[in-house]
C-alpha cells in the first residue's frame, strides 16, 4: 500500500501537507485474540512510534486498561494526526 499523486492531493485539500507513515500498528484491523493485541501493544508502544488502532473487533476493547498501562508505564503521550497538524478543515 502507497500514496500516489492523486492521494497526496486529496490529504493536501484536507490540510494535512505532511505525509505520515505508522511504524506499528495493535493489529486489530483483523480479528485477533486479545493475547496477540497485547502482544502488539508491548511491541509497538515505545516513544517515537506512531502506533495505529482500528477497534475493528472486540478484542481491542478487552485490552484498554493493559494499553492505558503500557502508556502511563512507559510515560508516554497519545496524540492524534489532527493533534500534531494544523489542518485547513477544523
Amino acid at each position: 500500500m502507497g500514496h500516489t499523486a492523486a492521494t497526496d492531493r486529496v490529504c493536501v485539500d484536507q490540510g494535512y501537507s505532511v505525509i505520515t507513515w505508522w511504524n506499528g500498528s495493535f493489529g486489530d484491523a483483523t480479528q485477533l485474540t486479545a493475547d496477540q493485541v497485547r502482544q502488539n501493544a508491548t511491541q509497538y508502544l515505545r516513544a517515537g512510534n506512531i502506533v495505529i488502532g482500528h477497534a475493528n473487533y472486540p478484542a481491542v476493547t478487552t485490552v484498554y486498561d493493559d494499553i492505558i498501562g503500557l502508556i502511563q508505564g512507559r510515560v508516554l503521550t497519545t496524540v492524534t494526526l489532527a493533534d500534531v497538524f494544523t489542518t485547513a478543515k477544523t
